[in-house]
């Protein structure tokens, strides 16, 4: 009984609203900023915005963005924008060509959560050479 009084409280203070959170790093020339829903309601959209800057003073020919499909397992209507390049068991990935000094290039994704609990994975940015930032991500969808 106390936890369906306490349901309506946590309504009031917003706990039960979705809530977007952004985390930057830089490494290797890169900067990789990922702006994602840490909370989520079940069968509602909330879109995950990825943004790579180059930071170096070249032209670089080729930046993969992958994302760990862990992170996927129980949502669901994934749309990458632009498509998805490759696809294996451990990764999507989106290839950005030809990225010019100080450029931001995007990639959005929007997914509907199918499956209540925690989805934890990760993001990377990677030059050929195989450089780059790395961020960990974790949303919580709730019923």
């Amino acid at each position: 009984m106390l936890v369906i009084g306490c349901i309506p409280v946590a309504a009031t203070f917003g706990l039960l609203d979705t809530h977007q959170t952004t985390d930057r790093v830089t490494a290797d020339d890169l900067r990789l900023e990922v702006e994602y829903p840490s909370r989520l309601r079940d069968r509602t959209f909330d879109p995950m915005r990825v943004t790579v800057v180059n930071e170096s003073p070249r032209i670089i020919p080729e930046i993969e963005v992958r994302f760990g499909r862990e992170y996927f397992k129980g949502l669901d209507r994934l749309e990458f924008q632009p498509s998805a390049d490759e696809q294996s068991e451990a990764a999507y990935v989106v290839c950005l060509k030809d990225v010019q000094p100080a450029e931001r290039r995007s990639v959005s994704v929007s997914y509907e959560a199918e499956q209540f609990g925690r989805h934890d994975g990760a993001i990377e940015a990677h030059t050929k050479e195989g450089k780059g930032p790395r961020i960990e991500i974790s949303t919580f969808a709730f019923p």
